[in-house]
Parts: structure tokens; sequence; C-alpha cells
């Protein structure tokens, strides 16, 4: 019973955060690039394989991973679930298909985590932990603390705990089914302490998470932790990651450029968040519903990495358009 609880913690942390970036460093941008009703995603959990070491320019190979235990995360309307009430403040409930739901808050500020529902057991956080917080840049770190009081096979537990993260590292990811380059990943500590009638429970997780734009879920993550009870101390490692169909991937691997806007819709600016591998002959334009250029613009030399234009559209007709990168090596997003 107490590895499964402590395995279910661990899920929490998984939750997708979306991230996008700016030129000076990479930037996640704000809500809209979370975790959505609707979404699934498909993932393996298989057995560990080393994180690498974060920086610049880096390449990290996971081609090697082994398909492993099939996961399936399904995020509905809290109130599809029947517990809504007990998470009042959460907007999206991650269920799983091992059977736990998870309950999260998610707004321009970031992600919170309000608890969860294990063996129809409801356990609720009374200070929700805070596992993303909007914007963060590459090389930028937070810390919350969370805590909460619930039952766990008619026993009390008394949980506390906090998170510790940094956006440590930007490159490429080789996975079995291709690389995809322009990613981020973002290094979390997380220790959790549960004390209940008769012992306590501690649990410290080295959590890695390496995110592409326009993936709304890891592509890979990656956990080295330890569980330490009356009984010892004992590691936990594997790997998890996401199978080649998940929504957003394959357009990633096919296309070096990424691209994201917020706000959308807009009325004054648009920010434009897009991947490159850098080069000459990099331009952005933006075309009506006619198929007109109303907007265009030459961006010069771009190193390669995250980028972010901003696009002025207070002239523009209210109606839909499209914005399409080009980078002169034939790479196109729209």
């Amino acid at each position: 019973m107490k590895t499964s609880i402590m395995e279910k913690r661990y899920t929490a942390v998984m939750l997708s955060l979306g991230l996008v970036a700016t030129t000076l460093a990479q930037t996640l941008t704000d809500g809209s690039n979370s975790i959505q009703v609707g979404d699934v995603f498909t993932a393996h959990r298989s057995a560990y394989i080393p994180a690498g070491s974060g920086g610049e320019n880096v390449t990290w190979d996971f081609s090697s991973v082994e398909a492993g235990t099939i996961v399936t995360y399904t995020h509905v309307a809290p109130a599809v679930t029947g517990y809504e009430a007990s998470f009042p403040t959460s907007t999206v409930a991650q269920q799983l298909s091992t059977g736990e739901i998870l309950f999260v808050q998610t707004d321009a500020s970031g992600m919170q985590m309000w608890g969860e529902v294990s063996n129809a057991e409801v356990r609720p956080y009374t200070n929700a932990e805070r596992f993303m917080t909007y914007p963060c840049s590459y090389g930028s770190a937070w810390v919350d603390e969370f805590e909460g009081t619930f039952n766990v096979s008619g026993t009390q537990w008394v949980r506390n705990g906090a998170i510790s993260a940094t956006a440590d590292g930007f490159g490429s990811l080789v996975m079995p089914y291709g690389t995809l380059n322009n990613v981020l990943r973002v290094s979390a500590v997380q220790t959790t302490q549960d004390v209940y009638e008769g012992g306590e429970q501690l649990t410290v997780f080295n959590v890695y998470y390496f995110y592409r734009v326009g993936v709304r879920y890891p592509v890979v993550t990656v956990t080295d932790g330890t569980v330490t009870t009356d009984f010892g101390t004992f590691p936990i490692q594997f790997v998890t990651w996401i199978d080649e169909g998940t929504v957003g991937l394959e357009e990633a691997l096919r296309q070096p450029i990424g691209v994201q806007l917020f706000p959308n819709p807009a009325t004054a600016q648009v920010n434009v968040v897009f991947a490159t591998e850098g080069g000459n002959g990099m331009v952005i334009e933006v075309v009506d519903a006619s198929g007109r250029t109303v907007y265009q613009r030459a961006l010069g030399q771009r190193s390669s990495g995250i980028q972010l234009e901003q696009v002025d559209v207070t002239g523009f007709a209210p109606g839909i358009y499209s914005l399409c990168i080009s980078d002169g090596k034939g790479g196109r997003a729209v």
C-alpha cells in the first residue's frame, strides 16, 4: 500500500505543462499551453535511462527506450468525475487508465494540483502544489510548498511537501521514432513527508521533463527517486514517454519549426512563439481567409532555439487569419 500511494503521488507531477519559449530564454507563456479538457495522451512506462546533463544545445539520446506498460491520461471537466465538490477550484481532472483521478487548477499564472481520488478515497489538499508558474524562462527556478490531511484505507495521513524546479536545458531529443529539435528540459525535485498512525514515509523524487513546442505533454519524463519507510529505503526509477501518435508529435517530428500564438483570439498584439534550427531567410507572414497576404516581415539571421516575435494586429479587419513561419530551407509551419 505504501509504495502504491507514493507512485500515485508521483503521477501528479507528470502533468503536462506545455512549454514554449522566447528568443532570450526558453519561456513558458500562459494557461493556454497547459493541459486542456479533451486532451488524451498515451504513454509508456519503461526501464530507467539516466536523464543526462542540462545546458544549451544538448542532445539527449532516448533512442534505446523500450516499449513498456501503457498508461492513458484522459482530461475531463471535474464535474464529469462526480467529485467536483471536493475540489471546487480545479479546472481539469486527469483520469488515469490505472484508476486514479488527479485534480488540477490551470490559469494564466500557472498550474496547481489540489489532490486526488484513489480507490474511491477522496484526498484533497488544503494548500495546493504549484508545480508550474508562468512565465518560466530557461534558467528560472521556483519553489512551492503543499499540504493536506486525508484518509488512506481508514487511517489518517498528514502530508507536507515542497517542490523545487529549474528550466535547466534545451536541445534535441532522440526518440525511437525520430529526433525532436528545440526541446526544453525542466528539472524538478519533489520532497513529500507523510505521517500516519504508527509511522511515516518520506519520498524524494528527481524528475526531468522534456517538452516540445506544439505538444501539450512531456515527450519524456525521467524519474529517479527513493521512498523511505520504517522498513528501509527503496529506489524508484523509470522513464515515461508518450506514444508516437500523440497529437502534435507527428508535426513536431516532420517539421523543426513549431509555432504557437498567444493571446488567440487577439485584437491588439499577438505573441508568436516558434522553434528553428537557425540560419538566414526566415520570414513571418499573415494571410486572410481569401488568401491575401496582409502582413509580412523578414526576420533576418536567427540562431538555433526557440524564438518570440510580436505582430501588431490592431489594423486588421475582424476575421480568421493564418500565420506562417518559413525558414529559407524549405521548412514551414502554419
